[in-house]
């Protein structure tokens, strides 16, 4: 498995101002002392070429800059009780020619860069960067926290500490500008990485003609790679209608000039090391559907931080659509996977109408069957927004975990909210969910028992989610 290593360190920085009369007019300074708590350095093989990689070398010193001065600041980091610290600096906000350079008394540091002393002489070209922060809309700029970014200013009072957090990621060379924090914490954060590459084999050209296959090398043929996109979500919380998944980014191979070959698809995310994080991958591919040859999902992951989908010993995920004459693979299209969960968008789109690749676990049920007394069917109810009515919210969830459990998902977490769930389905309509007031006892039971079922769907219990 391809991973990237990297580290958002956080300093603390803690200020004390304070005012001096040193003839006229009056001197302002700010004394500065940065801790850096729980440093770890860790560096991971086979990252990819063009992206940096942590260094493991010693943090020897920061040299940052404030806005309105010219001149950078230099302190000596060293070891003092289990914790990387700065020696204190005092810097002047009072300038030679009696004009503050700060504007407002307000403090914004516009550069913190890290170095490791090559030769043990202070600063020269020779040291080495080994921490730094993104500019904003670089590459990796997404995976600083919005509260953590570069924008913060800080307004300096007599006599007073601030506090702020600041990410600071691993590169060898970046800069970055527009921040002012005084309070920095460690954050170590490794961006996972991995690759993947698809194969998917058609019989009816006629269907690919005007698609994105076309401009292959190769044009339509046969067998050809899998177009794909790979969105990357973290879980962020819940809510009523279950849990919440925050987009991190979306990955495709659909470049030019020829889409999906040359390069498996690269797909990276954060990964903080002191907090344990749920992250889903959704695999869509380009295939045919009710609009022509469209992006279609085909499948879910969900794992938590690094614990992702197994790449084989090659170090890349590939996967097999149709009857391809592939004798090795990672994973093959339809699956039939058994004793773990998919989640209710598995469900929705591996029916007999498509548009992924059909699970026979819908015959059991039949996807024209209707859903107790909703007078709508299986498939229309697993289909329809939770806006509609709260009715969808545990009924989608509840389609979902029925599915899972006749696939042979062991069903001992969710008893009693599957019965419960089933009672109340016997007797409600949509409509009649509808109109209950959100504080009702049932709309409150109902709401509870959807929680239930998706975390077991997405594999939140005992029973793991599939792949």
């Amino acid at each position: 498995m391809k991973r990237i290593v990297m580290l958002m360190a956080a300093f603390a920085l803690i200020l004390s101002s304070c005012n001096e009369k040193v003839g006229s007019p009056e001197q302002k300074a700010v004394e500065i002392s940065f801790t850096v708590d729980n440093v770890g350095f860790n560096t991971l093989k086979n990252n990819l070429a063009d992206v940096p990689v942590c260094s493991d070398l010693p943090m020897d010193y920061a040299i940052f800059m404030i806005d309105g001065i010219a001149t950078p600041f230099e302190v000596e980091i060293f070891s003092a009780n289990g914790k990387f610290v700065t020696q204190p600096i005092k810097v002047s906000l009072y300038d030679e020619v009696d004009e503050l350079n700060l504007s407002e008394d307000k403090l914004t540091i516009t550069s913190f860069i890290v170095y490791n002393d090559d030769n043990k002489n202070g600063h020269d070209p020779a040291d080495k960067i080994v921490r730094a922060a993104p500019l904003p809309g670089s590459l990796y700029y997404e995976f600083v926290s919005p509260d953590n970014d570069l924008n913060l200013e800080i307004t300096i009072k007599d006599f007073e500490k601030v506090e702020a957090e600041i990410d600071v990621l691993c590169f060898d060379e970046l800069r970055y500008e527009n921040f002012g924090f005084t309070w920095f914490e460690l954050n170590l954060v490794r961006v996972e990485s991995q690759c993947w590459f698809g194969d998917i084999c058609v019989t009816d050209f006629s269907l690919y003609e005007d698609s994105r296959y076309k401009y292959q090398q190769n044009g339509i043929q046969f067998d050809m790679p899998a177009i794909m996109r790979i969105d990357v979500f973290k879980k962020v919380g819940e809510d009523e209608n279950g849990s919440v998944w925050n987009l991190i980014r979306e990955f495709t191979n659909d470049w030019d000039p020829y889409p999906a070959e040359g390069n498996c698809l690269e797909v990276y995310w954060p990964n903080d090391e002191d907090v344990v994080e749920w992250f889903k991958f959704e695999l869509y591919v380009m295939l045919p559907g009710d609009n022509g040859v469209e992006y279609t999902l085909i499948d879910e992951y969900i794992f938590t931080d690094g614990n992702c989908p197994d790449p084989g010993d090659d170090g890349v995920n590939d996967f097999v659509i149709g009857d391809c004459l592939v004798t090795v693979t990672d994973v093959e299209y339809p699956q039939d996977e058994v004793g773990c969960t998919y989640t209710q968008g598995y469900w929705r789109t591996h029916s007999a109408l498509g548009p992924a690749p059909y699970d026979p676990t819908w015959a059991s049920i039949g996807e024209g069957t209707l859903f107790f007394l909703s007078n709508q069917s299986y498939h229309t109810v697993i289909n329809t927004p939770s806006n509609a009515s709260k009715y969808y919210i545990l009924a989608r969830q509840y389609i979902a975990a029925k599915l899972n459990i006749l696939k042979g998902a062991d069903d001992s977490d969710i008893v009693s909210e599957f019965n419960s769930a089933t009672i109340l389905f016997q007797n409600y309509t949509p409509a009649q969910i509808a109109a209950m007031a959100p504080t009702d006892p049932t709309v409150v039971d109902l709401i509870a028992w959807a929680k239930v079922l998706d975390n077991y769907n997405n594999g939140f219990l005992s029973v793991p989610h599939c792949n």
